[in-house]
């Protein structure tokens, strides 16, 4: 997604697809995420909760049409959202996958904040990856 708005930003292109899919196509994943006590024993996902224990593995897809706001509105295209800024950032000082690095993620949502002239005060919705592992 970050990389799609910077080419469109600077003109490398007019439109872009980003999409993102994850699909277990063997036992692999389960076994390796069994071993490691990420998999919840109890079969719920409970993430941000302290009772948490672990998280249910599915599959899925997703892709977004990315143009810009003059196009899409010249267009005259479902408009579902605006992106105003993005950034990507990973220090990889941390004690392993599953434990961020809330330094670096905190560092990476201020410059953020800057480059869209966002006030954090104004957000109503934040959409998270969180495992639910302990």
């Amino acid at each position: 997604l970050h990389y799609a708005c910077q080419s469109l930003r600077s003109g490398e292109c007019d439109l872009a697809l980003v999409g993102g899919v994850f699909v277990n196509t063997t036992p692999r994943f389960h076994m390796l995420s069994s071993r490691a006590g990420m998999l919840s024993p109890g079969g719920r996902c409970r993430t941000f909760d302290e009772g948490a224990d672990g998280f249910v593995p599915g599959e899925g897809v997703g892709v977004l049409v990315l143009k810009p706001l003059a196009r899409a509105l010249e267009d005259r295209d479902l408009i579902r959202g605006v992106i105003t800024a993005t950034g990507v950032n990973q220090d990889g000082r941390t004690s392993g996958i599953t434990a961020p690095s809330g330094a670096s993620q905190a560092a990476l949502l201020e410059s953020v904040y800057r480059a869209g002239g966002i006030d954090p005060g104004t957000i109503e919705l934040v959409e998270c990856h969180g495992t639910g592992t302990p």
